[in-house]
């Protein structure tokens, strides 16, 4: 289901908006759900919040360097459902077969 919030903002003078246009809202993760991913990235990856890496191909943040802080604040939505590709991406690089088996039986079907 669609969710439509009416708001209005005040441009820059430099900014034009016509009829048709569109504005994308980025609200950041919340800092609870952020914190334990960051955690965890550190202890199994050794990339800490202030680690600078280059992002390419994706098209929720610019690409070039960024810090995995604010691309995991900023740039993730942690708080909607994973999509079915991100799901199929994780459970191809999982060190566990028991662990693939289960991320492919969420999509149902096997996943295949």
């Amino acid at each position: 289901e669609r969710r439509v919030v009416h708001m209005e903002f005040q441009l820059p003078a430099h900014l034009t908006y016509r009829p048709g246009d569109a504005v994308g809202v980025l609200a950041p993760s919340p800092e609870h759900l952020v914190q334990p991913l960051l955690k965890r990235l550190e202890v199994y990856h050794g990339l800490g919040a202030s680690t600078v890496v280059n992002i390419s191909g994706v098209s929720a943040a610019p690409p070039g360097p960024a810090e995995v802080g604010w691309v995991i604040r900023h740039r993730l939505d942690l708080t909607a459902p994973p999509r079915r590709a991100g799901v199929r991406l994780l459970a191809e690089h999982c060190s566990s077969g028991e662990e693939r088996c289960w991320l492919l039986r969420l999509l149902g079907g096997g996943g295949e």
